[in-house]
Order: structure tokens, then sequence, then C-alpha cells
């Protein structure tokens, strides 16, 4: 099975935030990222790319296709905070990935499906 589809680029994030409490008492706080997985293939009637992401909905993707670059947001609010309640924080677990669409793929038909936290694109085949 071979990749036609490739990734072009990843939004790389800070690992660590920092806030006046945190640099009050020289500490850095780590900041959340998001852990992903894609599978990406081919078969006789579609491309498809598979991203699993736990703690994801359907809810937390944005899908855009301009051309033929597909791109994927993926944004998640977490609560955090440090020991004694010193610093409450929100952060934000994201992630943006670009992909090409191959030539025969049909920009028009992309069906996309969310369960159990497994993103699933199909990009029929013209």
């Amino acid at each position: 099975m071979r990749n036609t589809i490739l990734t072009i680029e990843n939004t790389k994030q800070p690992y660590y935030n920092s806030d006046a409490v945190s640099d009050k008492l020289g500490i850095n706080v780590l900041k959340a990222t998001a852990i992903l997985v894609v599978n990406i293939y081919e078969n006789m009637d579609d491309f498809v790319i598979k991203i699993t992401s736990s703690g994801y909905t359907r809810e937390n993707f944005d899908i855009h296709v301009s051309g033929k670059t597909l791109t994927i947001h993926g944004h998640q609010l977490k609560n955090s905070g440090l020991i004694n309640n010193m610093s409450q924080s929100i952060g934000v677990n994201t992630f943006s990935k670009k992909f090409i669409i191959p030539k025969q793929g049909d920009t028009n038909r992309i069906k996309t499906n969310c369960v159990d936290g497994v993103l699933t694109i199909q990009i029929p085949k013209r």
C-alpha cells in the first residue's frame, strides 16, 4: 500500500507555559500537547485519513478544503492547576495538520465521521 496523500505541515506548540506564580516560584508548567496517530491509506474507491486522539469528539475538529489542500485543526479545552490552587489556568490542547489531496480525489464529496476518538475522512476517487 502506498501513501498518496502527503503531510506538508505540522503546527508546533511550545511545551512550557509561564505565568506570574510559576515565574515567582521558578518552575515551569508543562503545557498540554496533542498526541495523534495518523493513518493514511488508499482503497479501490477512496483515499482515507484516520486520526486517533483520545478525548476528542467531532466538535473538536475543524476541517477545511482549499483547492487540493485539506487542513484539519483540533482543539480541546482542559482545566489545569498547580498544587494548593496557587495558580489556575485553562490550557488548550491543539494541533493542525495539512494534507495534499491527489488529483483523482473528489473534494466535493468528502465525508467525515468521528467515533470513539477516531476521526475518519473519506475522499472519494473520481
